[in-house]
């Protein structure tokens, strides 16, 4: 299974790509929003865990957008946000499930 990581923190990405890797699964990393958008456009990812605070576009607007565009891919929502209006908005845009982390990696 071949997956869409996008993730502007570089530890947490390099951290989630190895863990990730572990169990069996292709990583591709990007870490912008506009680069997210192009790459669930034209590649074949079975899946996008995607952060909301990206440097240029916000990740629920690339939500939104990609799902404006009709594309199916499912969308995991990975951030630090954790306001009730945040999950809901990325739900009801079609995120398939919206996780919150906390941790801070040293």
């Amino acid at each position: 299974m071949r997956l869409l990581l996008v993730e502007d923190d570089e530890q947490l990405a390099r951290a989630l790509q190895q863990a990730l890797r572990q169990e069996g699964f292709a990583v591709d990393h990007l870490t912008s929003g506009k680069q997210a958008l192009l790459a669930i456009e034209t590649a074949s990812a079975d899946l996008a865990i995607l952060d909301l605070g990206l440097p240029d576009i916000d990740g629920i607007e690339v939500l939104k957008r990609v799902r404006q565009k009709k594309q199916r891919i499912p969308i995991l929502v990975l951030t630090a946000r954790d306001s009730t209006s945040d999950k809901i908005t990325g739900l009801d845009l079609g995120a398939g499930d919206f996780l919150c982390s906390h941790t801070k990696l040293s």
